[in-house]
């Protein structure tokens, strides 16, 4: 067997569980892990279900043009953007002054 075999093999072995407290423990973390992102997933569900009744009921209630909201989705989606390129740029001048002032 050659080194990247031994790698593979290595990397999809489970990890070794000593004694039973151990187990359990191992245990409790993946639960919590699986219930964390349950949570996330259902927040973000939430979310969008909230966002596409808030757009329905500006519609249907406040007889808000659909064209209109569209142009309010696609001014929020490129101001978005915009803030988006505005923190990597920034987060790139802090790289280059880090590295020559660090």
């Amino acid at each position: 067997m050659n080194d990247n075999d031994q790698l593979k093999s290595r990397n999809n072995t489970k990890p070794a569980v000593k004694s039973n407290l151990e187990r359990q423990a191992f245990d409790h973390q993946l639960a919590l892990l699986k219930r964390r992102k349950r949570r996330h997933l259902r927040t973000v569900f939430l979310a969008i279900v909230a966002a596409i009744t808030f757009v329905w009921a500006a519609i249907s209630v406040w007889d808000v043009e659909p064209e209109e909201m569209l142009e309010f989705f696609t001014m929020s989606l490129l101001l978005v953007v915009i803030l988006m390129l505005l923190a990597a740029l920034l987060v790139g001048i802090k790289s280059v002054f880090r590295r020559f002032f660090n």
